[in-house]
């Protein structure tokens, strides 16, 4: 079924037969990406579970890293905790790079545009028009996150100019619930 034969038969078949038929042709395109990607992706998996992170005197594994974080209640220990991850993250980089790279080729060879196409023709998703849908609810809801996100922020003692992606995630977290 992942060949590659056989994935372009359900390409084919997918085209005048109904969602069922995109819907294998879906299956079978995703499982046979995901197998031509395999080593890739096991290699960022094996690179993570083996990465670990240096701070206040302790190894800590780089896939439990995201919990000390949201719990960290001093902003700048987040930052820095926050760079050390990023740091270990970006080593990995280039084979996410490769992995999204050949996930487009694949695509492609298979006869799509590129991935994303691939993905809105066989699920029918028009990406375009959610965004359209979806912008009034983000443009009534915008000043109410703000004064949130602030409100939550300053709670945190963490000025808004300074705050990042972890602050955010510690908030998320709500630790007034503890």
């Amino acid at each position: 079924l992942f060949a590659e034969p056989t994935v372009r038969e359900r390409i084919a078949a997918a085209q005048g037969d109904g969602k069922a038929a995109r819907h294998l042709a879906d299956f079978a395109i995703t499982s046979y990406i995901d197998n031509a990607i395999r080593d890739l992706t096991e290699a960022i998996a094996n690179a993570e579970l083996q990465a670990t992170v240096q701070w206040d005197d302790k190894t800590i594994p780089y896939q439990n890293v995201r919990a000390v974080l949201v719990r960290e209640t001093d902003s700048v220990r987040r930052h820095d905790l926050q760079a050390r991850q990023l740091a270990v993250m970006a080593k990995e980089n280039p084979h996410r790079l490769e992995r999204l790279e050949s996930q487009h080729d694949l695509a492609k060879r298979l006869g799509f545009k590129n991935y994303r196409a691939m993905v809105e023709q066989l699920r029918t998703w028009d990406l375009p028009i959610l965004l359209k849908a979806l912008k009034p609810l983000l443009e009534a809801t915008d000043d109410l996150y703000e004064t949130k996100l602030d409100q939550f922020l300053a709670e945190a003692r963490t000025p808004r100019r300074q705050a990042s992606t972890a602050d955010v995630a510690f908030v998320l977290r709500a630790p007034q619930f503890d």
